[in-house]
C-alpha cells in the first residue's frame, strides 16, 4: 500500500524535475514524463493526445525565460495500489501580472513509475 507521504514527496520530486527541464528548455526530456497515449489539454480551448503533439505544445513554455510558481492544492491517489494520482494546483506566471491559473494532472502507473496521464491547465 502507498501512503499520503509517498506520493506527496513523490510529485514534489516529479515537480522539480519538470521545472529543471523546462528551464533547460529540454522538451524531449519533458515528453519522456507523459505517457505515450496522454492529453494536454488548454481547458474551454482545445487538446492534443500522444507525446509528438505534446512536445509541440510545450515548445512556447520553453522559449523564452519565463518562471513559472507553482502551488499544490492536493494531491489524491486511487485504486488498490494506487495506479492512478490526481494532481491539483495553481501557477502563476511573472509575465501574468501574478495571474493565478488553475491546473490538474492525472499521473497513471505505467512500467513501475507515474506518467502524466492527462494534463490540463487554464489560462
Amino acid at each position: 500500500m502507498v501512503s499520503q507521504q509517498e506520493i506527496d514527496t513523490y510529485l514534489e520530486d516529479f515537480q522539480k524535475q519538470f521545472a529543471a527541464l523546462l528551464k533547460a528548455k529540454n522538451i524531449d526530456g519533458l515528453v519522456q514524463l507523459y505517457h505515450p497515449d496522454a492529453a494536454f489539454v488548454h481547458a474551454g480551448v482545445d487538446g492534443v493526445v500522444g507525446r509528438k503533439a505534446i512536445a509541440e505544445r510545450l515548445k512556447p513554455f520553453t522559449e523564452d525565460d519565463t518562471d513559472f510558481t507553482v502551488s499544490v492544492t492536493r494531491n489524491l491517489f486511487t485504486g488498490p495500489d494506487a495506479e492512478f494520482i490526481v494532481h491539483e494546483g495553481t501557477f502563476a506566471i511573472n509575465a501574468e501580472d501574478g495571474k493565478v491559473f488553475p491546473y490538474r494532472q492525472i499521473f497513471k502507473k505505467t512500467g513501475g513509475k507515474y506518467l502524466i496521464y492527462h494534463d490540463e491547465y487554464t489560462a
